[in-house]
């Protein structure tokens, strides 16, 4: 921690891409379950945010709409990916509120 941050353009980063929407999900499950396991806000206050979680992100469909070398089925693609990662989240958030077994680290 605290060490200074450099670019290497040349560095070559040999781990694979998850490949797959289901490794996609694992890793977003960890993620926000890690976060959700070391939130300090009251428990009852994350049931308030539930409902953000069943629409699409507007900031992220902006994002892929304005990604260049992306066609008009691509886009589609990629945000339908987007929502699918959306609703890993609410099921994570619930699991957590009903004091389910949470994603650990393999």
């Amino acid at each position: 921690a605290g060490a200074p941050i450099a670019y290497a353009g040349a560095a070559i980063v040999r781990h694979p891409a998850r490949t797959t929407f289901a490794e996609n999900a694992r890793k977003r499950a960890r993620i926000v379950g890690g976060k959700l396991a070391t939130r300090r806000k009251p428990r009852w206050r994350l049931w308030l945010t539930l409902p953000k979680y069943l629409l699409p992100s507007p900031k992220a469909f902006a994002r892929i709409a304005r990604e260049p070398g992306l066609g008009p089925g691509e886009r589609l693609g990629v945000m339908a990916f987007d929502y699918r990662l959306r609703l890993v989240d609410l099921r994570t958030v619930l699991a957590f509120l009903l004091g389910r077994h949470m994603p650990e680290r393999r």
